[in-house]
């Protein structure tokens, strides 16, 4: 989940990295605003990250989605029928596609031909053979901190 919020006062980097401090911040509802989340299944996940990198390079090439920590998820959302996609009889998939990274958010609403193959997919979205639809975007602001709170051995 993805939330912005205002500190109830200014802080300096070392009152946000002790723990002390932050947990004796009171928020307030008012303050905080819900941006963005998603919820997917891990082990559906990997399997067509170049039909989401193809879609992400077509509909938002600024975007870095090669950045070592960036989630590609692709959800199928079911299918229907459309005239635009004879080839399958008419068949499309509806896809959520969405990409996130320490720089931002990423989601695109898309339909392509109902195919089970990734090259075709993803060949299909090189093409232009798809239909857009809505789109999400959220870019962390230059405020976002990072803290990687991995254990660190002391030396001897």
């Amino acid at each position: 989940m993805v939330y912005d919020f205002d500190l109830p006062k200014v802080l300096t980097i070392s009152e946000i990295l002790d723990k002390s401090v932050v947990e004796d911040l009171t928020f307030k509802r008012q303050n905080v605003t819900h941006i963005y989340d998603y919820t997917c299944n891990p082990q559906k996940q990997g399997d067509k990250d170049e039909f989401v990198k193809a879609v992400a390079a077509k509909l938002d090439p600024d975007f870095d989605y090669n950045a070592p920590e960036t989630k590609l998820i692709c959800m199928f959302e079911g299918s229907g029928l459309d005239g635009d996609f004879p080839e399958t009889g008419n068949t499309v998939a509806h896809w959520s596609i969405s990409l996130i990274n320490n720089s931002g958010v990423r989601t695109f609403y898309i339909s392509t031909a109902y195919k089970d193959d990734v090259t075709e997919l993803t060949q299909d979205i090189q093409k232009d053979h798809f239909k857009t639809g809505s789109f999400d975007s959220v870019d962390f602001g230059e405020y976002q901190l990072d803290v990687d709170l991995t254990a660190v051995g002391e030396e001897a």
